[in-house]
């Protein structure tokens, strides 16, 4: 699986091997893309971080980068698989980003594949539930919780919401995605320097789960991700405030004296993103050799442009 498997590290390897012209790490990666397509028919899961939609994604990037027409055909496979086992709804217990209709439509759209993308997110235009400020979703059915972020609460819907709505031009998808969005902010308990906002309401799992945290996952870190699509979306310069809002309460957290559990925080992702500050720091190419579905698009900044790479892009550091 992508979140914390072989098809998670792969892209760290096709960032080696770009980065560091050595074919050991193209060879790793083929080796372990061959794993990968054995198991794409058989996997029970079809989601983006745990499932078939991540994997394929992966196996389709060693096929762009190395040519390899097995990981080429898994990819092509994975799909059908995946339109298969959706009951009109869900594909599973979980319904977000991670795990359920949101990433797969993510997945769906950066592979190509517009009409699965639409398929995956148009659930949430019936399952959206009113707020005061906008709308939430039930993240799984088990719970009364609601959690708020980027990996399963309604900022990570948002995100595909506005992607996917975006791409096919779909008016409802992004107004709904604003409208989970607004919901979020207006959570906001650090106004006006910072922003931050609870892990879930009520508290999911109190005697395990801190009350707010930081990273990607459940806090600002993913939180400003999300307001940078918004942002390159709908024009809106107020997102990107939000993003700035963000990273200062990332930077006054308190790291690195306090140190906070991770989310899928091994070598593979640190090394990725080492690789790409070292390229930024020598007015490189910014860009990923694979991107992320939910990470906001990075683009070579235009020509003539008074900031270099390192500076058009400081934001995504």
């Amino acid at each position: 699986m992508l979140y914390s498997g072989t098809a998670g590290i792969v892209p760290v390897l096709l960032e080696a091997w770009r980065h560091f012209g050595d074919d050991s790490y193209a060879d790793t990666a083929l080796r372990a893309a061959r794993g990968i397509a054995d198991r794409v028919d058989g996997m029970e899961d079809d989601s983006l971080y745990f499932g078939r939609t991540g994997m394929a994604l992966v196996l389709r990037a060693v096929h762009d980068e190395l040519g390899d027409t097995a990981a080429g055909a898994a990819a092509d496979r994975a799909p059908a698989l995946v339109r298969s086992r959706f009951d009109g709804t869900r594909w599973g217990e979980l319904f977000e980003l991670m795990g359920g209709d949101a990433g797969i439509g993510l997945g769906a759209l950066v592979a190509g594949d517009a009409e699965l993308a639409v398929l995956a997110v148009e659930p949430y235009l019936r399952t959206a539930e009113r707020t005061p400020a906008g709308v939430q979703w039930a993240w799984r059915a088990d719970t009364d919780s609601r959690l708020h972020h980027v990996s399963h609460g309604t900022l990570g819907i948002a995100l595909a919401l506005a992607r996917v709505g975006r791409a096919v031009r779909r008016a409802d998808l992004v107004e709904l995605a604003l409208a989970g969005a607004a919901d979020v902010t207006a959570r906001d308990e650090a106004p006006p320097e910072g922003f931050l906002v609870p892990h879930s309401t009520p508290r999911y799992r109190p005697d395990v789960i801190d009350p707010v945290s930081y990273g990607w996952c459940h806090g600002p870190a993913g939180d400003a991700q999300a307001f940078r699509l918004l942002r390159d979306v709908t024009a809106d310069p107020g997102w990107a405030d939000l993003a700035d809002r963000c990273w200062h309460t990332v930077a006054h957290s308190g790291l690195p004296r306090r140190l906070r559990p991770g989310w899928a925080m091994g070598n593979a992702g640190i090394v990725r993103e080492l690789l790409r500050f070292v390229r930024l720091s020598h007015g490189g190419d910014p860009r990923y050799a694979f991107a992320w579905p939910d990470q906001p698009t990075v683009a070579m900044p235009r020509p003539g442009s008074d900031a270099g790479p390192a500076t058009a892009d400081a934001r995504a550091l």
